[in-house]
């Protein structure tokens, strides 16, 4: 698989020292305790701080739920790992269990940047149940949006989407059957070059259309992902997110 490309962010950040951050470690930043806290405009600035301040480059650490610290690419989105889902022991060895997990984490993390609301992947999957596949409008209808899922896919629509900084989530084939037994979202495009959110790693990996015209690449742990044809967009939430993060835990 090629590797996956994400897409720079629209606009720089602007501030602290690009060339120094450059060469650093994300910027760490003290977990919010308690999710019924009022000071959400706290919450918001402390992120915010993260996505300013850090390293411009890849994941950014913070947190909002529950003391937990997560990863965010450099537009907003959680990235989200096997480690940050209860069927995590079983994936990676398991197609169901990948199937399952991966797309929902793939859509909490996707829901999480267009909502506002940092959404966690077993808040998903209980709302889901044990179903093998993934009920992404069941997911959606959590922060009252919809989700739209189709097998031809739109280039065109993606594009338009990641534009106003809004992830779709893609269906991936490990098993070269036509099937989706694997999905990541995707964050942001670079010239031909997209960004993806892998949810077995919880890293950035970046894609390219192949001779195929399928977006592919090569996961954090070295495996290639070919992407089908299925893409899942989702309506509601803003409409134009930008770059901007999560800023309050889910159902607040």
């Amino acid at each position: 698989m090629s590797e996956m490309k994400v897409t720079a962010s629209p606009q720089p950040f602007t501030s602290g020292d690009r060339a120094k951050a450059a060469g650093e470690k994300p910027l760490s930043v003290e977990v919010l305790k308690g999710l019924n806290k009022p000071q959400a405009t706290e919450q918001s600035n402390q992120i915010k701080d993260v996505f300013e301040s850090g390293n411009t480059q890849g994941a950014k650490e913070a947190g909002l739920n529950n003391g937990k610290q997560y990863q965010f690419s450099s537009n907003g989105t959680p990235c989200y790992s096997k480690e940050d889902i209860s069927l995590g022991n079983k994936m990676g060895s398991d197609k169901s269990s990948d199937r399952l997990g991966t797309g929902t984490s793939a859509a909490a993390m996707a829901l999480s940047k267009i909502s506002g609301q940092l959404i966690e992947p077993d808040q998903v999957l209980e709302k889901l149940g044990s179903n093998s596949k993934v009920d992404f409008n069941k997911a959606a209808g959590m922060v009252g949006m919809q989700a739209h899922s189709s097998d031809n896919m739109d280039w065109s629509a993606m594009d338009k989407e990641l534009a106003a900084g809004r992830p779709v989530v893609l269906g991936g084939d490990f098993n070269d059957n036509g099937d989706s037994d694997y999905y990541v979202t995707v964050t942001r495009r670079e010239g031909t070059t997209y960004f993806a959110n892998d949810p077995l790693t919880g890293k950035e990996m970046k894609m390219t259309e192949n001779d195929s015209n399928r977006l592919e690449g090569k996961t954090a742990d070295g495996k290639t992902l070919t992407a089908g044809n299925e893409l899942i967009r989702f309506s509601g939430g803003n409409p134009n997110p930008g770059n901007t993060p999560p800023s309050r835990p889910y159902g607040q």
